[in-house]
């Protein structure tokens, strides 16, 4: 009896495909049907898996979806999506939480759902129809501008123009409002567990916490930082927070003990003047990406050191990094202060991997926000919201 290829059971047949690339693979799926599912089967392609770039990935595709759409992020392979045009000039901020997209503009806060990223036909991709749906809006308080907002646990909390903080429960929808938080504009805020750590205009960060309903928040630590707060983010572990100030009066980077609101360490040295940090975004309990006036991203490890960031990326073109968004993996995502322009980096890459150029040829406003799903990555620019769509 002649034996070929097919007969072969498919235990050997998944080890000979192991040792082939991705080109040699799918020609080996043009065969038959049954090399083909062979050929796809999530245990040929784990091997390729391991380079994936957008770690958001992985959970609920095959394998070889999860390749082939890591490899359209690569060589930006996308559809661009109009999702949203203002009337007038805005300076937007989007989070991602539980597949529903929040986005500020002016005093107040949309909330979309994020649609199915798949299978859908290329006439919807184009339209954008693919991406999100609207949902709801908040107006924490009306006629003051919402600045920065954070969403976790069902909870969305703002900080805004004139001071205030506010917190709305998504479940029930009940606002409630700190009017009198700080003595000028929230520039930031980050919300994590039972406390809220914010910082304004004037040069002072505060430590909240909420009480057992919610319903209330009582302030724990005052830090004056001698400097205008650019940026706040929280530590998972909820030990420390950090905060990117101006960089005119003090060191931009510095790490505060949550609970007692001491001074801990500064992150860096011989810092450049002015050279804060616009946004921040900790990859783990040790590990943190910043990036901001002094063109640079850099990643920083305090288990290795304080002084030095363990690795840096340099915007090509020397502009100012406004936002960043990451995977927690290989993958980042910075938005720059001009021209819409959004760069794709590979961690383990010296340079960026993609540039996108969001709003058109004319477009010459920065990116405010930055956020990505497992197919989607979305740009806030002053006058629209934009899409590219990976599927």
């Amino acid at each position: 009896m002649k034996l070929c290829l097919i007969s072969l059971p498919d235990e050997v047949l998944i080890y000979i495909f192991s040792f082939l690339d991705i080109v040699s693979l799918v020609k080996v799926s043009l065969v038959c049907k049954k090399l083909k599912s062979i050929a796809s089967s999530n245990a040929v392609w784990l091997p390729h898996n391991l380079n994936v770039l957008n770690k958001a990935l992985l959970s609920g595709i095959p394998v070889k979806e999860q390749c082939r759409i890591s490899h359209r992020w690569r060589k930006g392979l996308g559809y661009s999506l109009k999702l949203q045009s203002y009337p007038r000039s805005f300076m937007p901020w989007m989070d991602i939480s539980q597949r529903k997209l929040f986005m500020s503009q002016g005093d107040m806060v949309q909330k979309f759902e994020l649609k199915s990223e798949l299978n859908f036909s290329n006439r919807l991709k184009r339209l954008g129809k693919s991406a999100i749906k609207f949902e709801k809006t908040y107006v924490p308080q009306r006629g003051d501008d919402v600045y920065q907002f954070c969403v976790r646990r069902n909870l969305l909390v703002c900080g805004g123009w004139n001071g205030y903080l506010s917190w709305t429960d998504l479940n029930s929808d009940s606002t409630n409002i700190n009017k009198n938080s700080h003595e000028s504009d929230v520039h930031a805020v980050d919300f994590r567990d039972n406390i809220i750590v914010s910082g304004s205009r004037k040069e002072d960060i505060k430590v909240w916490r909420f009480n057992a309903d919610y319903s209330h928040i009582s302030e724990c630590t005052s830090i004056n930082t001698m400097d205008r707060i650019l940026s706040l983010r929280i530590n998972p572990t909820l030990s420390t927070f950090v905060s990117g100030t101006g960089g005119i009066l003090a060191h931009p980077l510095r790490v505060w003990d949550l609970n007692r609101g001491e001074f801990v360490h500064q992150l860096g040295k011989n810092h450049r003047l002015g050279g804060g940090p616009l946004d921040m975004a900790f990859t783990g309990a040790h590990t943190l990406l910043s990036a901001g006036y002094d063109t640079y991203i850099k990643l920083w490890d305090t288990r290795k050191s304080t002084s030095h960031c363990v690795r840096s990326w340099e915007e090509p073109h020397d502009n100012t990094i406004y936002c960043l968004t990451t995977d927690g993996g290989h993958m980042i995502v910075s938005g720059s202060c001009r021209h819409g322009v959004v760069r794709l980096w590979d961690a383990r890459m010296h340079k960026c991997l993609q540039t996108f150029y969001f709003g058109g040829r004319h477009v010459n406003s920065p990116v405010y926000s930055v956020q990505s799903t497992r197919t989607h990555l979305f740009a806030a620019l002053a006058k629209g919201l934009f899409a590219i769509e990976f599927t």
